[in-house]
């Protein structure tokens, strides 16, 4: 199988909201159950959680998301 790459956006709405898609446990569990797929985070502020906790949990933090597939 293919690995696949998500990447997540930073929160860009204005006024900003302080939401995520995928708390970073959630991203290490899915990372951990679906070997096949790679989870990148979009470094940014305003977020429920800071960036620091993503790469506390092993995520990968990356500017740019052109690579990934979704």
């Amino acid at each position: 199988m293919q690995k696949k790459k998500i990447g997540i956006i930073r929160e860009a709405k204005f006024p900003p909201d302080a939401r995520v898609p995928l708390t970073p446990a959630q991203i290490k569990y899915l990372k951990e159950k679906y070997t096949h797929a790679e989870i990148v985070v979009q470094p940014g502020k305003g977020r429920s959680f800071p960036d620091y906790e993503f790469h506390d949990h092993g995520i990968t933090m990356q500017e740019n998301l052109h690579d990934c597939d979704i």
